[in-house]
């Protein structure tokens, strides 16, 4: 059984391309995660490589704003068994096609597991296709904003079940 990564106790990252929904505000899934973060206070984080995709001069100002209200993970310089696990990762990620289209994205999923991430929220099919492979490598879960949601919905129960459990114990 795979190990469940709870959403409520580890650092979740966004990719830039969530905030193209955030910004049009009309996806269900990303308002939820929005409310989650705001009033449940889930940590959601930028990783930093994402943050010059965001200040681009071609990224509209309405997916611009719609970022500031999250914090940027900081850069740190990568020891040298983390760049061989990145060159690792690229190599059995891309397998034969041209590394340089994927690159860049599959970074920012890097940087958010090097920063304690468990969860990495995106719409980028080419990650999401091979989500279990950077799971296998990384520990890390790579998934959609509706995925994300009922992950944080199934955590919750089970925060629930453990609390119910815990008082009939003591009762």
């Amino acid at each position: 059984m795979a190990r469940f990564i709870d959403p409520l106790y580890t650092n979740n990252f966004l990719d830039a391309n969530i905030f193209d929904e955030i910004a049009d505000g009309q996806n269900k899934a990303v308002q939820e995660l929005l409310r989650i973060y705001h009033e449940e206070n889930i940590t959601l984080i930028l990783p930093y490589s994402v943050q010059a995709e965001l200040e681009d001069p071609n990224t509209p100002e309405a997916v611009r704003k719609a970022s500031q209200s999250f914090n940027y993970s900081i850069k740190v310089t990568l020891t040298k068994g983390e760049h061989q696990l990145y060159e690792r990762l690229l190599a059995e990620i891309t397998g034969d096609s041209e590394p340089k289209n994927i690159a860049r994205d599959l970074f920012h999923v890097f940087e958010a597991q090097k920063n304690g991430g468990g969860h990495f929220i995106t719409r980028d099919k080419r990650l999401l296709k091979r989500s279990d492979a950077i799971a296998d490598l990384l520990n890390i879960e790579v998934m959609t904003p509706e995925s994300f949601v009922s992950k944080v919905r199934e955590a919750k129960e089970r925060e629930l079940e453990f609390l119910r459990r815990k008082e009939q114990w003591r009762g």
